[in-house]
């Protein structure tokens, strides 16, 4: 019999024919997802289809659990399901949650604070040169950055984040074991890993089907508390995930372009649209930090609760930290602590990418 664990990773397996709405049916009817598994054709009939209740029963014909279980320990991934504590809360609010998250690197409480930023593959040079700069700048401002690892934008908004020393997470259309599309951004993948996370839905051996990526869109918006829409067609990846923002209610700025390029087609009809029209990085800090918005996020994730993990001094440091500038002097004197103490501690939160230091012996809270 199926334990947890591995009843939701059969679960998610199926997921082409049990999304969300239908889990739910099947928990309310069987209480846990072990029940759900284990049930016998014959029961899962009188409450579903026969295909339904064939595909169910009948796991194993299309799964091979064994092997899934293997992929993840040897690919060192975290498995989050929808109900794990470190499983993001707002994906739970969104319309059709995934049921869990393969997740490779880490996901931390601060990453609830997050933009989206997404785009053409075909990105021209003015996108790549304005993504960079407006992730780079975000980052810098404690943003975790989210994108799916594409071509063009996605690759930019991950590299902005990555030279500000911040966060950025990438949601990728594919298994976590299969071979990375595209392949060139293998050694970002790589970067992201060690400062942020891969997160996936699809089973470890999935290949990145064309199919996956409308999918895995409506997780980068459902993560973020703003999509940012650099360049895209209008039937585009990036148009889908602006709609998955609209419906999940979260706002949608756009980048406006030249009205000749096939490229800013998109940002520059949402704009039309009632988009928030971006031309510096102030303005999306006015959409998103406004006192309505702070006030929301402060009520998800107090910014001065320390990550977990941390030892007592390293706490003590963090927590007298701030996303302002403080000097270490004056860090030194609010902790209590000897310099030697304090500067060893701080290069250890460095290395945890949870401080950055800045010219002049400051140091800020990322």
């Amino acid at each position: 019999m199926a334990n947890r664990l591995e009843s939701i990773l059969i679960l998610n397996a199926l997921q082409k024919d049990i999304r969300w709405p239908r889990f739910q049916e099947l928990l309310t009817l069987f209480k846990t997802t072990e029940n759900i598994v284990n049930q016998s054709e014959s029961t899962l009939s009188k409450f579903f289809t026969k295909r339904i209740a064939h595909l169910i029963s009948h796991w194993s014909d299309k799964f091979d659990l064994d092997e899934e279980i293997k992929l993840i320990e040897q690919n060192n991934i975290t498995v989050l399901a929808y109900d794990h504590p470190n499983f993001p809360p707002s994906l739970l609010e969104i319309p059709d949650p995934p049921l869990l998250l393969y997740c490779k690197g880490t996901l931390l409480p601060q990453d609830q604070r997050a933009l989206g930023i997404v785009g053409s593959r075909r990105a021209t040079i003015y996108g790549t040169k304005t993504t960079l700069n407006l992730a780079q700048q975000m980052a810098q401002k404690n943003w975790t950055i989210v994108s799916g690892l594409a071509w063009g934008i996605d690759t930019h908004a991950h590299k902005g984040a990555l030279q500000a020393k911040g966060r950025t997470l990438a949601v990728i259309g594919q298994g976590l074991a299969t071979p990375l599309f595209p392949p060139d951004n293998e050694s970002l993948a790589e970067q992201i890993c060690q400062h942020g996370a891969m997160l996936s839905e699809f089973p470890m051996n999935f290949a990145p089907l064309p199919r996956n990526f409308p999918q895995r869109n409506r997780i980068i918006s459902g993560l973020s508390k703003a999509v940012l829409v650099v360049e895209a067609a209008k039937r585009s990846g990036a148009f889908i995930t602006a709609d998955f923002a609209l419906e999940q209610g979260k706002p949608v700025l756009a980048i406006p372009g030249p009205i000749d390029s096939k490229v800013s087609e998109g940002p520059n009809l949402l704009i039309q649209q009632g988009a928030k029209c971006v031309t510096q990085v102030g303005d999306i800090i006015e959409e998103l930090e406004s006192p309505l918005f702070k006030n929301n996020i402060n009520e998800e994730l107090p910014l001065n609760s320390s990550p977990p993990g941390l030892s007592d001094q390293e706490k003590m440091v963090w927590e007298n930290l701030s996303n302002e500038e403080v000097y270490l002097e004056q860090l030194i004197n609010n902790t209590g602590l000897k310099p030697n103490q304090t500067i060893e501690t701080l290069l250890t939160l460095e290395i945890k990418n949870l401080v950055k230091q800045l010219p002049g012996q400051y140091y800020v809270k990322l």
